[in-house]
């Protein structure tokens, strides 16, 4: 795991600094962690150095003012210190903005996924469950700010899968190898399926479909877990240069 201001993209310590926030007052920039789900792994370098768009800080700096300052200077940030993280007390942020030497910013479907849930009205947590941010909520005008500032830098917009009628259903989802797959709990839990889910797990694998634990969350196909619902895909549409997709689901058999 990295950490101080060098495991940092350069316009983040820039900004943090601006903050006072010291180097040693970053716990971890890009790394590998397994706590961190591969939200941190290094997407790019700038600068010569490898980044990460999230960046943890010391829970010491959690208060009212120094987050309503991070989300004033461009960051979507998570105050992770009520008594379930006992022991791992820290801010999570993702810095909206940033790009690599190449041009791109490179963003994760990880952190992306975070920033949609703090973005929705009223916001969400970014975490397995996606229940409503109780800790440090951004006042609205500042929202509405945070949601310009991340429209103009990717102004697409990341996996969603459907239900029938268009309602998008609230898990996370990513596009992997040109498959989506979505957070299984969450996704069982819109359908009432709650019971026994992570026996199918050998079911899937041996039809062809994707079964995963990156740490945080349990992954599968869509595909393959809307079969086991009683449901079907009924479209699949990429977004700009397939990066990223929307997927219908529907009613009866393939």
């Amino acid at each position: 795991m990295a950490n101080r201001f060098t495991s940092t993209h350069p316009l983040t310590e820039q900004v943090l600094r601006h903050l006072g926030v010291k180097s040693s007052q970053v716990t971890q920039g890009w790394g590998s962690a397994t706590a961190s789900a591969g939200y941190h792994a290094p997407v790019g370098v700038a600068g010569g150095r490898k980044f990460s768009h999230c960046v943890d800080l010391s829970a010491a700096l959690a208060s009212r003012q120094f987050m309503l300052r991070l989300e004033e200077a461009g960051f979507v940030p998570f105050a992770r210190t009520n008594a379930s993280w006992a022991g791992n007390e820290h801010i999570h942020a993702i810095h909206l903005g940033l790009l690599a030497d190449d041009g791109h910013p490179h963003l994760l479907s990880g952190p992306r996924a975070q920033i949609v849930d703090f973005l929705k009205q009223p916001p969400r947590n970014g975490l397995k469950g996606h229940s409503r941010l109780t800790t440090y909520p951004p006042p609205v005008m500042l929202q509405a700010e945070l949601r310009k500032q991340y429209a103009a830098w990717l102004p697409d917009y990341p996996v969603s899968v459907l239900a029938p009628g268009t309602q998008q259903i609230n898990c996370y989802a990513w596009l992997e190898g040109g498959t989506v797959t979505v957070e299984v709990e969450a996704f069982c839990r819109w359908w009432g399926k709650t019971s026994s889910i992570f026996t199918w797990g050998p079911d899937i694998i041996a039809a062809g479909g994707q079964w995963s634990f990156d740490g945080r969350f349990y992954r599968a196909s869509v595909r393959q877990l809307a079969q086991k619902i009683g449901l079907v895909v009924d479209s699949f549409e990429w977004g700009p240069q397939k990066r990223y997709a929307t997927v219908q689901l529907g009613y009866g058999a393939q």
